[in-house]
């Protein structure tokens, strides 16, 4: 099966997709639905994804700022000093 599968995450959604031929298309499912990994390797993700949160609220990104007022972080009436 020649092909391409990969995944991504988003503030929303995480998404596996796959692009292959048609003939192909349960051997892809099949392998997204069946999938199997190791600790070593979800905790290595776990890990880049916490760093990235850390450097979006650090980064005092519009982002950030949406999603510490979402949470609750920070009250919605509090003025927000942007440089």
């Amino acid at each position: 099966m020649g092909g391409h599968l990969n995944a991504y995450t988003s503030r929303e959604q995480t998404t596996f997709y796959a692009n292959v031929l048609d003939k192909d298309v349960p051997k892809a499912l099949d392998i997204l639905q069946n999938s199997r990994f190791d600790d070593n390797r979800i905790n290595r993700e776990r890990d880049v994804i916490l760093r990235e949160m850390e450097e979006d609220v650090t980064s005092n990104s519009p982002t950030a700022f949406a999603e510490m007022r979402w949470t609750g972080s920070i009250p919605l009436t509090s003025a927000i000093k942007l440089p």
